[in-house]
Protein backbone atom coordinates (compact mmCIF):
# COMPACT_ATOMS: atom_id res chain seq x y z
CA UNK A 1 0.00 0.00 0.00
CA UNK A 2 1.60 3.26 -0.92
CA UNK A 3 1.39 6.23 1.14
CA UNK A 4 -1.05 7.63 -1.37
CA UNK A 5 -3.52 5.24 -0.40
CA UNK A 6 -3.20 5.81 3.07
CA UNK A 7 -3.09 9.50 3.21
CA UNK A 8 -6.00 11.74 4.76
CA UNK A 9 -6.46 14.96 3.56
CA UNK A 10 -8.95 17.49 3.78
CA UNK A 11 -9.97 21.35 2.62
CA UNK A 12 -11.34 23.39 5.04
CA UNK A 13 -11.50 27.59 6.32
CA UNK A 14 -10.99 29.75 9.22
CA UNK A 15 -14.38 31.05 10.87
CA UNK A 16 -13.25 34.31 9.56
CA UNK A 17 -12.58 32.92 5.53
CA UNK A 18 -15.89 30.99 6.06
CA UNK A 19 -18.24 34.59 7.40
CA UNK A 20 -17.17 35.79 4.36
CA UNK A 21 -17.82 32.40 1.69
CA UNK A 22 -21.02 31.51 3.42
CA UNK A 23 -22.84 35.65 2.20
CA UNK A 24 -20.56 35.11 -1.07
CA UNK A 25 -22.99 34.66 -4.18
CA UNK A 26 -22.59 31.03 -5.57
CA UNK A 27 -21.57 29.34 -2.61
CA UNK A 28 -24.40 27.65 -1.75
CA UNK A 29 -24.53 26.33 -5.57
CA UNK A 30 -21.18 24.69 -4.44
CA UNK A 31 -22.26 23.14 -1.90
CA UNK A 32 -25.39 22.08 -3.47
CA UNK A 33 -22.92 20.35 -6.21
CA UNK A 34 -21.14 18.96 -3.73
CA UNK A 35 -24.01 17.27 -2.55
CA UNK A 36 -24.73 15.89 -6.10
CA UNK A 37 -21.06 14.44 -6.15
CA UNK A 38 -21.69 12.73 -2.95
CA UNK A 39 -25.08 10.84 -4.27
CA UNK A 40 -23.26 9.47 -7.50
CA UNK A 41 -20.08 8.71 -5.29
CA UNK A 42 -22.70 6.79 -2.99
CA UNK A 43 -24.52 5.10 -5.58
CA UNK A 44 -21.01 3.93 -7.49
CA UNK A 45 -19.15 2.74 -3.91
CA UNK A 46 -23.39 0.81 -2.77
CA UNK A 47 -23.11 -1.40 -5.58
CA UNK A 48 -19.67 -1.57 -7.41
CA UNK A 49 -18.87 -4.27 -4.75
CA UNK A 50 -21.91 -5.86 -4.95
CA UNK A 51 -21.52 -9.65 -7.04
CA UNK A 52 -24.29 -12.49 -6.75
CA UNK A 53 -26.95 -14.29 -8.97
CA UNK A 54 -29.94 -13.65 -6.66
CA UNK A 55 -32.92 -12.04 -7.05
CA UNK A 56 -32.38 -8.74 -5.36
CA UNK A 57 -28.26 -9.00 -6.07
CA UNK A 58 -29.98 -8.52 -9.98
CA UNK A 59 -32.24 -5.48 -8.54
CA UNK A 60 -29.64 -3.72 -6.60
CA UNK A 61 -27.04 -3.63 -9.77
CA UNK A 62 -30.57 -2.71 -12.10
CA UNK A 63 -31.50 0.29 -9.73
CA UNK A 64 -27.90 1.68 -9.56
CA UNK A 65 -28.38 2.46 -13.16
CA UNK A 66 -31.54 3.89 -13.27
CA UNK A 67 -30.58 6.31 -10.24
CA UNK A 68 -27.45 7.34 -11.29
CA UNK A 69 -29.46 8.76 -14.67
CA UNK A 70 -31.88 10.22 -12.61
CA UNK A 71 -29.10 12.04 -10.44
CA UNK A 72 -26.89 13.03 -13.46
CA UNK A 73 -29.72 14.86 -15.34
CA UNK A 74 -30.41 16.42 -11.71
CA UNK A 75 -26.77 17.27 -11.84
CA UNK A 76 -26.89 18.88 -15.43
CA UNK A 77 -29.96 20.87 -14.33
CA UNK A 78 -28.03 22.35 -11.23
CA UNK A 79 -25.07 23.01 -13.48
CA UNK A 80 -26.86 25.10 -16.17
CA UNK A 81 -28.24 26.93 -13.35
CA UNK A 82 -24.58 27.71 -12.66
CA UNK A 83 -24.51 29.69 -15.06
CA UNK A 84 -25.55 32.74 -13.52
CA UNK A 85 -23.66 33.16 -10.56
CA UNK A 86 -20.63 31.64 -12.36
CA UNK A 87 -20.47 32.60 -16.23
CA UNK A 88 -17.64 34.89 -16.13
CA UNK A 89 -15.39 32.00 -13.66
CA UNK A 90 -12.65 30.94 -15.40
CA UNK A 91 -12.93 27.84 -13.19
CA UNK A 92 -16.10 27.07 -14.11
CA UNK A 93 -15.21 27.15 -17.81
CA UNK A 94 -12.62 25.09 -17.70
CA UNK A 95 -14.74 22.23 -16.08
CA UNK A 96 -18.47 22.29 -15.93
CA UNK A 97 -19.05 24.76 -18.46
CA UNK A 98 -18.02 22.57 -21.17
CA UNK A 99 -20.21 20.31 -20.32
CA UNK A 100 -23.00 21.80 -21.52
CA UNK A 101 -21.85 22.68 -24.53
CA UNK A 102 -20.76 18.97 -25.04
CA UNK A 103 -22.83 17.17 -27.89
CA UNK A 104 -22.53 13.68 -26.62
CA UNK A 105 -23.63 14.48 -23.26
CA UNK A 106 -27.21 16.88 -24.98
CA UNK A 107 -27.85 13.42 -26.63
CA UNK A 108 -27.39 11.57 -22.93
CA UNK A 109 -29.10 13.73 -21.43
CA UNK A 110 -32.34 14.10 -24.00
CA UNK A 111 -32.69 10.48 -25.06
CA UNK A 112 -31.59 8.35 -21.87
CA UNK A 113 -31.52 11.05 -18.57
CA UNK A 114 -34.66 12.87 -18.94
CA UNK A 115 -37.00 9.95 -19.28
CA UNK A 116 -35.93 7.22 -16.97
CA UNK A 117 -35.37 10.27 -14.28
CA UNK A 118 -39.13 11.96 -14.96
CA UNK A 119 -41.25 8.05 -15.55
CA UNK A 120 -39.47 5.75 -13.23
CA UNK A 121 -37.24 7.36 -10.60
CA UNK A 122 -38.32 10.32 -8.93
CA UNK A 123 -41.79 10.07 -10.38
CA UNK A 124 -43.90 7.01 -11.52
CA UNK A 125 -45.83 7.59 -14.52
CA UNK A 126 -47.79 4.65 -16.14
CA UNK A 127 -47.97 5.87 -19.84
CA UNK A 128 -44.59 5.80 -20.04
CA UNK A 129 -44.74 1.79 -18.95
CA UNK A 130 -47.56 1.48 -21.17
CA UNK A 131 -45.56 2.65 -24.33
CA UNK A 132 -43.12 -0.01 -23.95
CA UNK A 133 -44.98 -2.65 -22.78
CA UNK A 134 -47.11 -2.40 -25.87
CA UNK A 135 -43.76 -2.82 -27.86
CA UNK A 136 -42.68 -6.01 -26.40
CA UNK A 137 -43.49 -9.16 -28.66
CA UNK A 138 -45.34 -11.89 -26.99
CA UNK A 139 -43.69 -13.55 -24.23
CA UNK A 140 -43.95 -15.01 -20.92
CA UNK A 141 -43.92 -12.77 -18.58
CA UNK A 142 -41.83 -13.21 -15.18
CA UNK A 143 -42.99 -10.36 -13.28
CA UNK A 144 -41.37 -10.96 -9.92
CA UNK A 145 -38.23 -13.28 -8.69
CA UNK A 146 -37.40 -13.76 -5.00
CA UNK A 147 -35.55 -16.20 -2.64
CA UNK A 148 -37.70 -16.98 0.42
CA UNK A 149 -40.82 -15.14 2.28
CA UNK A 150 -38.65 -11.32 3.01
CA UNK A 151 -40.03 -8.57 1.01
CA UNK A 152 -36.67 -6.94 0.83
CA UNK A 153 -35.39 -10.49 -1.74
CA UNK A 154 -37.80 -9.56 -3.78
CA UNK A 155 -37.46 -8.60 -7.35
CA UNK A 156 -40.04 -7.02 -9.54
CA UNK A 157 -38.18 -8.16 -12.78
CA UNK A 158 -40.51 -7.02 -15.16
CA UNK A 159 -41.25 -3.81 -14.08
CA UNK A 160 -37.10 -3.42 -14.07
CA UNK A 161 -37.19 -4.50 -17.42
CA UNK A 162 -39.35 -2.15 -18.76
CA UNK A 163 -37.39 0.95 -17.31
CA UNK A 164 -34.37 -0.54 -18.86
CA UNK A 165 -36.39 0.03 -21.79
CA UNK A 166 -36.99 3.61 -21.00
CA UNK A 167 -33.26 4.33 -19.96
CA UNK A 168 -32.97 3.23 -23.52
CA UNK A 169 -35.07 5.41 -25.36
CA UNK A 170 -36.03 4.37 -28.92
CA UNK A 171 -36.27 0.31 -28.53
CA UNK A 172 -36.96 0.11 -32.50
CA UNK A 173 -34.53 -0.98 -34.72
CA UNK A 174 -31.13 -3.56 -34.11
CA UNK A 175 -30.12 -5.55 -31.40
CA UNK A 176 -31.55 -3.79 -27.95
CA UNK A 177 -28.82 -6.03 -25.80
CA UNK A 178 -26.07 -4.48 -28.10
CA UNK A 179 -27.70 -0.85 -27.97
CA UNK A 180 -28.20 -1.39 -24.00
CA UNK A 181 -23.89 -2.14 -23.54
CA UNK A 182 -23.42 0.69 -25.80
CA UNK A 183 -26.13 3.67 -23.65
CA UNK A 184 -24.46 1.85 -20.55
CA UNK A 185 -21.05 2.40 -21.54
CA UNK A 186 -21.99 6.25 -22.83
CA UNK A 187 -23.59 6.99 -19.52
CA UNK A 188 -20.95 5.46 -17.33
CA UNK A 189 -18.06 7.58 -19.14
CA UNK A 190 -20.50 10.54 -18.12
CA UNK A 191 -20.83 10.23 -15.23
CA UNK A 192 -16.97 9.85 -14.56
CA UNK A 193 -16.31 12.54 -16.67
CA UNK A 194 -19.48 14.62 -14.72
CA UNK A 195 -17.92 13.58 -11.01
CA UNK A 196 -14.17 14.43 -12.30
CA UNK A 197 -15.15 18.06 -13.70
CA UNK A 198 -17.39 18.78 -11.05
CA UNK A 199 -14.78 17.92 -8.25
CA UNK A 200 -12.18 19.85 -9.84
CA UNK A 201 -14.38 23.05 -9.99
CA UNK A 202 -15.10 22.75 -6.54
CA UNK A 203 -11.21 22.45 -5.42
CA UNK A 204 -10.30 25.26 -7.66
CA UNK A 205 -13.32 27.48 -6.25
CA UNK A 206 -12.61 26.63 -2.57
CA UNK A 207 -8.65 27.07 -2.56
CA UNK A 208 -9.54 30.81 -4.42
CA UNK A 209 -11.68 31.78 -1.69
CA UNK A 210 -9.43 31.33 0.79
CA UNK A 211 -9.70 27.67 1.99
CA UNK A 212 -6.47 25.29 2.57
CA UNK A 213 -5.81 22.02 2.20
CA UNK A 214 -3.94 19.46 5.08
CA UNK A 215 -2.79 16.31 4.64
CA UNK A 216 -2.64 13.96 7.64
CA UNK A 217 -1.39 10.46 8.35
CA UNK A 218 -3.71 7.83 9.30
CA UNK A 219 -2.24 8.08 13.56
CA UNK A 220 -2.61 11.91 13.12
CA UNK A 221 -5.99 11.72 12.52
CA UNK A 222 -8.54 13.33 14.85
CA UNK A 223 -10.65 11.05 17.40
CA UNK A 224 -13.81 9.25 16.55
CA UNK A 225 -15.39 11.55 19.44
CA UNK A 226 -14.17 15.03 17.70
CA UNK A 227 -15.24 13.84 14.47
CA UNK A 228 -18.69 12.85 15.32
CA UNK A 229 -18.74 16.10 17.62
CA UNK A 230 -18.11 18.34 14.06
CA UNK A 231 -20.78 16.22 12.33
CA UNK A 232 -23.65 16.89 15.21
CA UNK A 233 -22.93 20.08 15.34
Amino acid sequence: MTRTDTLTWAIFCRPDVFEQCRNREGFSELVCLARCINTLNFLYSAVSRLEGAEPHHIRDRMNFYFFNAGILYEGLGLVKRMNKPFKDDAAFQETLHSILKDKTAQTIERLHLKNVRHSAVFHFFADAFTDVIRDLPTETCVFLKANGTVNKDVHFEFADRMTVRILVGDTHGGDFKTRLDAVLVEIGDFNGRFVTQATAFLAKKLMEWGFDREESEPNELESTAKADERISQ
